[in-house]
């Protein structure tokens, strides 16, 4: 498992934070199974409501089972479970 706390880098003196697994497009789409062009369309500046990540450089980064990232798929889940009647 690859985690990383970005306060401790940025602040090796700050109070530590959860850490969460970072992970790269190709594994959130795994994990949700959907197509990685999916994923990165939904990072893409043109996405009107665009999955929270991070930019190292040009890298694009998840943070997994941070709750940012948990909130947009629910927000996503409802909107298909309420258009179905569920």
């Amino acid at each position: 498992m690859n985690t990383v706390n970005i306060s401790s880098m940025m602040n090796p003196s700050a109070p530590a934070r959860q850490d969460y697994e970072i992970i790269d497009a190709t594994e959130l789409a795994k994990r949700w199974k959907v197509p990685v062009s999916w994923v990165k369309d939904y990072v893409r500046t043109r996405a009107t409501d665009r999955i929270p990540h991070l930019h190292f450089g040009r890298y694009v980064r998840f943070e997994w089972q941070h709750p940012a990232l948990i909130a947009w798929l629910e927000r996503h889940r409802s909107c298909y479970q309420h258009k179905n009647g569920r």
